[in-house]
């Protein structure tokens, strides 16, 4: 071997390491665990003074996804599966279905129709978010994110890890054009946007 054909086979070599330690890119993780969301959605929801009025003796969640998404319909089963293991929010049944991402205001249209109570937005909906919140506003709902930034992107509820301990965001501006009335000695444990 010759002196450059060897300098260029180290570099190979060396190039070949070097890809072999690096991970392809992995998709977000939800800093709080689906169940664990789920068990805060059901507590937290119950201190929301408007949700029996909206609920009218059912509480309806929908899950909206990005069906071009594989970790967004993850999450959003995940999600529906552990809302429906709750089984009540504050002592009234949950019935929780999956929705593709709706297009223009589809979805504000659909919950008032079906009384919906919560909008849980899943993962993958980054680009979705500012269309979403603003469909939303004035519609009696309680939105909810599935990643912290959504809340400060307008949707009113979400979770964060904070030294390991799950952390509660609320969009407080939002709330109240979303008719969400948190209990205010709930509100004083959130981290609150406005």
């Amino acid at each position: 071997m010759t002196l450059g054909t060897r300098r260029t086979f180290c570099g190979l070599l060396a190039t070949s390491a070097l890809l072999a330690v690096v991970r392809p890119a992995h998709a977000e993780e939800v800093p709080v665990p689906a169940s664990r969301q789920a068990e805060l959605i059901a507590r937290v929801a119950a201190y929301d003074r408007n949700l029996a009025a909206r609920a009218q003796g059912t509480v309806r969640v929908l899950v909206v996804v990005n069906p071009a998404d594989a970790d967004s319909r993850g999450l959003g089963t995940a999600i529906e599966a552990a809302l429906s293991r709750q089984g009540q929010i504050a002592r009234m049944p949950v019935v929780v279905s999956q929705v593709p991402l709706p297009a223009g205001g589809a979805l504000a249209a659909r919950c008032a129709a079906e009384h919906v109570s919560i909008v849980y937005l899943s993962s993958g909906l980054d680009a979705a978010i500012p269309g979403l919140v603003a469909s939303l506003d004035g519609v009696d709902v309680l939105s909810i994110g599935g990643l912290p930034r959504y809340v400060s992107q307008g949707v009113v509820l979400g979770f964060d890890l904070v030294s390991g301990n799950p952390t509660l965001l609320y969009h407080l501006t939002n709330a109240r054009r979303q008719n969400v009335a948190m209990e205010p000695n709930v509100v004083r444990l959130m981290q609150v946007y406005r």
